[in-house]
């Protein structure tokens, strides 16, 4: 795979020279890359909004400043908003400058061909101006970019012979060998892998020589090089330089990524996930090497601040110390979702880990293409339509279907089987799926949802809670989401703004009865073991200040859950070693009071707390968080798990997590969270994985009677229900898994 040479300067500073409020634009340009680098992206745009309000703005400068920031867009991702930007400037396409701009939006957009269309006008006549000796870098730059869209239109000749001129006229050393490593991957793909392999060592020994081997040059050059050997079907040389690749990323991440703000980190890990997912490939080669690689992806995804004195150690854990943390009787597995090398299929597999004095050491285990997952027939729909459903009944055909159960942990029936406990991690749509409770006689009781097998290392010294769930708790619910607060804080509205375009402004939250109810449920129960805040009113403003100055233990939050992207989302070809803005995490999040007007206060808290916000907060004293509401456990998956409020509250080192994979019946919750605390507060050394079981068995037996009730105002009788006393005939109204499957515990790893 190649990149394009879209950003090549650390800035697109503008060549001109007004003034802005006491301040040249070229500086106010410096200002805003220098922010862009730092992933402070909402004040680099600030920079250019301020830029542009200067009324005294010559026209043409204008649009050449409206044009650069569209460079900005493209850097945070944001392509269609930087076409629909350039199309929005007046007189843009007249300049060279828009078109330029404009062919490499199109680019990040995926037209290929349209991107080309304008080159070619672009470049019609630079025949012409090297005849005359007069060589721009801006049309060597064109001419290379130009070959990057025919490469992505399967036109590799075009491409290659694009490429080499670009090559050939390049004055710099540096960008010269860039080009050439990209394009032996272009000649790698029809075969030529003896030229292809001569220039990817060409490119090799320059950046050795002129950065050393641990430059970014270098470190991108080296898995462009294993690329091509897996391209040659020379899998195990292709394992050892994947593997060298990993290990130098892996090294700068122990020495820099402490260091990166919040944003960037998010930013680095979308960047680098696909690329060093590539390993992956090798399949069965090594094994080992994938586990090592797994353990590595999954922390520096969900590594936050809270964490920042221990993410070098933690970066640094490899596979061998998961064997080593496992105890006799113990199992690891790891699901992995990758291309093929060879059609890019998407597909499935497992690393199955056992203690480090066993010999079976790391297995490989293929599992099934993605279309075979996620087109598996339950019901009348897809596995992947149905996880996405809000149907009932969909959800009950799922979790009723014992040869979906069987196609998930039959291949890996006979490591369970062997295994007293089983943890493992899961990849793709299987986040969406809560594969511990599909119906298999050999699996129930010991599976063992993880977001990381660092969890199996960091449980060393850890021993089974006190009978109290919580030395001191805050319960919220009952929320008025139309009460009018003074929302004070910074301001941010980027979760609103989403939430709004994507389903309408208005009032999107409506009252829920019973979460008032589960509140007192469960101050009436643990009052006696724990000191329980409630709290009817919780706005985003003070929520943020009770979670940040009150050393509480446990947070149980009855609201509104959303997430707006419930599919599983690939990264394009295009990202590749080009660093975009992760704003995956501000498409989940949970409402609080006033969320249905807060958004109304610019200066305020929008009343939404999105995954993205719980990033920057330290709730690493937090034990157990509690997401008592629908869809938390959702977001856009990725190797890592869902974009969502699990990640976000991982990363600010939140403990154990109870989250939903759908929307929950209000009724059920109730109970549910009712008999999961009792059993926590009555049962000494009961886990919160236990405590949720039995809550949910309790759940399945509930029993109502129906009744039949008068009404003197309508003269007619209504049916109710009531708890069942022993007479009538009894109905259990919950025991579908509907009511009772979509809440799952996350991370409960302690030393039994």
């Amino acid at each position: 795979m190649i990149r394009p040479l879209l950003l090549c300067a650390a800035a697109c500073c503008l060549a001109v020279a007004f003034h802005c409020n006491g301040e040249t634009v070229d500086s106010l340009a410096l200002a805003a890359a220098h922010l862009a680098d730092m992933g402070r992206y909402e004040e680099a745009d600030g920079v250019y909004v301020r830029a542009l309000s200067n009324e005294r703005l010559d026209p043409n400068d204008r649009k050449q400043l409206q044009i650069n920031r569209c460079e900005l867009y493209l850097r945070r991702g944001m392509y269609q908003t930087s076409n629909d930007s350039l199309d929005a400037i007046q007189g843009g396409p007249n300049s060279v400058s828009w078109m330029k701009r404009k062919a490499e939006t199109l680019t990040y957009l995926g037209k290929y061909a349209e991107a080309v269309e304008i080159y070619d006008h672009l470049l019609e006549d630079y025949l012409s101006r090297k005849r005359k000796g007069w060589d721009n870098p801006d049309d060597v730059r064109m001419i290379y970019n130009r070959g990057y869209n025919y490469a992505q239109m399967g036109q590799l000749d075009s491409a290659i012979s694009n490429m080499r001129a670009a090559i050939e006229a390049e004055p710099d050393e540096r960008s010269r060998k860039v080009m050439i490593s990209n394009l032996a991957l272009q000649e790698a793909k029809l075969g030529q892998y003896d030229k292809a392999m001569d220039d990817i060592g060409q490119s090799l020994s320059y950046f050795r020589s002129n950065g050393g081997i641990d430059h970014p040059e270098y470190i991108i050059t080296l898995r462009k090089r294993a690329e091509i050997l897996l391209m040659q079907g020379k899998t195990a040389e292709a394992t050892e330089t994947f593997v060298d690749y990993v290990e130098r990323e892996r090294a700068q991440a122990v020495r820099e990524f402490a260091l990166f703000t919040e944003q960037k980190r998010l930013d680095y890990w979308k960047n680098k996930r696909p690329l060093i997912s590539e390993i992956f490939q090798t399949e069965d080669e090594r094994p080992e090497a994938l586990l090592d690689v797994s353990v590595f992806r999954r922390e520096v995804s969900l590594l936050g601040g809270a964490d920042s004195a221990d993410i070098p150690r933690r970066l640094a854990l490899r596979g061998t110390d998961v064997r080593k943390a496992l105890k006799a009787g113990e199992v690891a597995i790891d699901f992995i979702k990758y291309s093929s090398s060879k059609d890019s299929a998407e597909l499935y597999a497992a690393l199955v880990a056992y203690p480090i004095n066993d010999s079976r050491g790391v297995k490989f285990v293929r599992l099934w293409t993605e279309p075979q997952l996620n087109g598996y027939r339950v019901g009348y729909t897809t596995l992947k339509d149905a996880i996405c459903s809000r149907f009932s009944g969909d959800k009950n055909y799922v979790y009723s279907d014992s040869a979906l159960a069987e196609m998930v942990w039959n291949p890996l029936k006979q490591d369970i089987n062997d295994a007293d406990e089983v943890y493992f991690c899961p990849d793709g749509l299987l986040n969406m799926l809560a594969i511990e409770y599909l119906p298999t006689d050999f699996a129930s009781g010991k599976l063992h949802r993880l977001t990381s097998f660092a969890r199996i290392v960091l449980r060393e010294g850890t021993h089974a809670k006190q009978n109290s769930p919580a030395q001191r708790m805050l319960a919220v619910g009952g929320l008025n989401y139309n009460e009018e607060v003074e929302e004070s804080g910074q301001g941010n509205h980027d979760a609103i703004d989403l939430l709004h375009q994507k389903v309408g402004g208005g009032s999107i939250f409506s009252y829920l009865v019973g979460t008032k109810e589960e509140v007192a449920a469960i101050d009436s129960c643990l009052k006696q073991y724990a000191q329980i805040d409630t709290a009817h009113f919780k706005c985003e403003a003070e929520l943020k200040r009770e979670l940040a100055g009150k050393a509480y233990s446990a947070v149980h939050l009855s609201t509104h859950g959303y997430s707006l992207s419930v599919d599983v989302t690939e990264q394009a070809e295009m990202y590749r070693d080009t660093l975009t803005e992760d704003r995956s995490l501000i498409a989940s999040g949970i409402a609080l009071s006033g969320a249905n007007v807060a958004y109304k206060n610019a200066d305020g808290e929008d009343g939404v707390l999105s995954a993205r916000e719980l990033c920057d907060m330290n709730l690493k004293h937090i034990d157990l968080i509690v997401l008592s509401a629908c869809q938390t456990a959702l977001g856009i998956v990725s190797d890592e798990g869902p974009a969502g409020l699990v990640r976000g509250l991982k990363k600010s080192g939140a403990n154990t997590l109870l989250a939903t994979l759908w929307e929950v019946d209000d009724q059920a919750t109730r109970l549910l969270m009712t008999a999961f605390y009792k059993n926590l507060a009555a049962n000494h050394g009961m886990t919160k994985e236990e405590a949720l079981a039995s809550a949910q068995d309790s759940l399945k037996n509930h029993k109502v009677v129906a009744v039949s009730v008068f009404n003197p105002a309508t003269l007619a009788s209504t049916v109710e229900y009531e708890e069942y006393k022993g007479e009538g005939e009894p109905i259990a109204p919950y025991s579908e898994p509907y009511y009772w499957a979509p809440f799952i515990v996350i991370d409960d790893c302690i030393e039994k």
